[in-house]
């Protein structure tokens, strides 16, 4: 009897704690509009939140309408802001109001700042900035495009072998890396030249070069330059199309890359986005602030 009644507790035991993996949400569906990756999960035990995946956030950013419904503001510090300016792609909003805490997605988190900014946009989030929740040592963040998932692995069983290493020269909120990157247009001009990238999930182009030493580069190299219109073929900028692009070990052929009219950064070159590394996968290690893709 007593030999049933220790079966009996070991097989409840072990169910218990199947079904607490089973409801254990670390891994995420995405989907793609318009260039950027959403993931819909239960955000602060409110279910169903559609979540806007990014890299060059400075924390998470959140409308007020939505911040409303979902956030307690009295569990969250207010900090201030000393720039009451946002920008999201070509638009400006205001922020109304700073604050720093913990915001659960799932059974993942992010601890740190949330800007409020007027109007209704979804929640956006650091995505390289997520903790998993649920087990520690599972703490590897992937992103694969070909399969459309966010997951968290362990790194003991991610062969690190087989994909290449971006050289991380800041983690932080917005991820930068250092490499080379060869290019050629498709009228004979090639060169290369080496520098800073920021790795932008929002980016819905390939390469998005902006750096002000990138002008001297693609002149001193009579690089062709094609105007680049938007939908009322209105001009806002330059391009090249470039028969060849290789950035690390990734190379694409036949893709555009925009160049706005003003250059605005100095030590940066420019951004790499998902559609650079269709059909692979980006990993995040935040222990170590490193950058695996393949």
């Amino acid at each position: 009897m007593h030999n049933y009644s220790h079966k009996a507790v070991l097989f409840l035991l072990a169910l218990f704690c199947l079904c607490q993996h089973a409801f254990c949400q670390t891994s995420f569906k995405l989907d793609k509009k318009r260039g950027h990756y959403y993931m819909t999960t239960t955000v602060n035990s409110r279910e169903n939140v559609k979540v806007l995946l990014g890299s060059r956030l400075p924390g998470i950013v959140v409308g007020r309408e939505v911040f409303d419904k979902i956030f307690d503001e009295s569990q969250y510090d207010n900090v201030g802001v000393s720039n009451r300016e946002y920008y999201s792609d070509t638009r400006k909003f205001n922020i109304e109001k700073a604050l720093h805490g913990k915001v659960t997605f799932g059974d993942v988190s992010y601890t740190g700042k949330i800007y409020v900014i007027e109007g209704d946009a979804c929640v956006a989030v650091p995505v390289h900035l997520l903790k998993n929740e649920a087990d520690s040592t599972t703490n590897l963040i992937r992103l694969n495009f070909k399969k459309g998932t966010l997951d968290f692995i362990n790194r003991d069983t991610y062969d690190t072998s087989k994909a290449q290493p971006f050289k991380v020269v800041k983690y932080a909120s917005t991820p930068g890396f250092e490499t080379t990157m060869e290019l050629a247009d498709t009228y004979g001009h090639e060169s290369e030249i080496k520098g800073k990238f920021i790795l932008d999930l929002g980016s819905g182009t390939p390469v998005f070069l902006f750096g002000k030493n990138i002008a001297e580069f693609l002149k001193s190299n009579n690089f062709r330059l094609l105007s680049a219109t938007d939908k009322s073929l209105n001009t806002v900028g330059k391009g090249i199309l470039a028969g060849y692009c290789k950035i690390g070990e990734r190379t694409h052929h036949g893709i555009s890359i925009g160049i706005p009219n003003k250059l605005y950064y100095d030590e940066i070159l420019g951004c790499v986005g998902p559609a650079f590394f269709d059909n692979g996968e980006i990993v995040f290690d935040p222990e170590n602030e490193t950058i695996f893709y393949r």
